[in-house]
């Protein structure tokens, strides 16, 4: 490509109404094979996956979901290991308009994640799975507001 040194990526989406759910998977050249001992394989492949919510202003959650990671307990419960990520998205005038947050697969203990190389790899379930709780959460919250609304 020119190059350049492009990385691909491959994503999955559940989108509601008020939320979207990203499974995001990608890679990087290299791989630690023993971590006691820094044995480094310069063209092995690691594997790493994130969890994302994207929450919009309609969600009931959105005026609750702050900056400080460690205070959004318990929205954000679902993510793996917490929350370890948070980007907000502004619009012009300077306002909030959508509030993203994440989590890696990349701990302590994670290692059978550096293998799992498509959604279908065994390990896969837990990161698909962490998804769906992060999105039927969510959705539970959004159902109840608009069960409000329509009460």
């Amino acid at each position: 490509m020119n190059g350049y040194d492009f990385k691909k990526t491959e994503s999955w989406f559940l989108k509601s109404d008020s939320f979207t759910i990203e499974v995001k998977h990608w890679y990087t050249k290299g791989k630690i094979l023993n971590s006691s001992e820094m044995i480094f394989d310069k063209n092995g492949i690691t594997h790493r996956w994130n969890v994302y919510v994207y929450v919009f202003p309609e969600h009931p959650f959105f005026n609750k979901l702050v900056e400080n990671l460690n205070d959004n307990y318990p929205y954000l419960e679902e993510l793996h290991y917490g929350c370890t990520y948070c980007n907000w998205v502004y619009d012009v005038s300077g306002k909030v308009k959508v509030k993203q947050y994440g989590s890696d697969y990349a701990h302590l203990h994670d290692e059978h994640f550096e293998d799992c190389d498509n959604e279908n790899h065994p390990a896969a379930r837990e990161i698909f799975f962490d998804a769906e709780r992060l999105y039927d959460s969510f959705k539970e919250a959004e159902n109840k507001k608009q069960g409000e609304i329509n009460e």
